[in-house]
């Protein structure tokens, strides 16, 4: 790439390599926190997470994988998010009642009972 001064002359020259860093994990590539529920104005438990699949032909296995900071959460076995789809994670362990509270449509997975709490201040 050409450097020019505010003559139009190039006073110099310079090259770029440019590296792909994206990543070949599925999960690392496509599963995003959407939302973030961290000071609810309501009752504790009504804190939440909404992750969102963001790939459209990959399924995301969630199983296994974990929050460890701030709250408490591993995902069973067998918790698939399809392309496209939305996950919302709450510290409830009613997820029906939480569901039917704040109209979430039932396409909608909902998953409960982290422990912990997030920090108002952000994680450490």
């Amino acid at each position: 790439m050409p450097a020019i001064d505010f003559r139009g002359n190039v006073v110099g020259t310079q090259s770029i390599t440019i590296t792909n860093t994206t990543s070949s994990d599925p999960l690392v590539d496509n599963l995003r926190v959407s939302e973030l529920m961290y000071d609810p104005a309501t009752a504790t438990d009504d804190e939440f997470i909404e992750l969102h699949n963001t790939s459209s032909s990959v399924s995301l296995n969630l199983s296994g994988v974990a929050f460890t900071n701030g709250i408490a959460y591993t995902f069973p076995n067998n918790t698939i998010l399809q392309p496209g789809e939305y996950l919302v994670l709450t510290r409830s362990t009613d997820t029906e009642g939480y569901r039917l509270r704040f109209g979430i449509p039932a396409g909608v997975k909902i998953l409960g009972g982290y422990s912990g709490r997030f920090a108002n201040e952000g994680e450490k």
